[in-house]
């Protein structure tokens, strides 16, 4: 499953970066934005924040700590 997660990432992201409307869409309402252009729905209680790294600003996401993917039962992303 990891795998399904990280190609559509790659794909979001390529798609982003050639395409003006589909990040500006991204941006606004990702749930929207992905399902419109790869058919994957989000459920409700998943939460997407998109941020755009810039020259001088980068993000650093922290996961999850694996312990607590444990205790949750949780073995990948809900809506890949």
């Amino acid at each position: 499953m990891a795998n399904n997660e990280q190609e559509l990432r790659e794909k979001i992201i390529t798609k982003a970066w050639s395409d003006p409307y589909f990040k500006e869409r991204l941006i606004a309402d990702p749930k929207g934005a992905i399902e419109e252009a790869f058919g994957v729905i989000i459920p409700n209680e998943v939460n997407i924040k998109i941020l755009e790294e810039t020259e001088d600003t980068y993000y650093l996401v922290l996961p999850q700590k694996p312990s607590d993917l444990l205790q949750n039962s949780v073995q990948g992303p809900m809506w890949v």
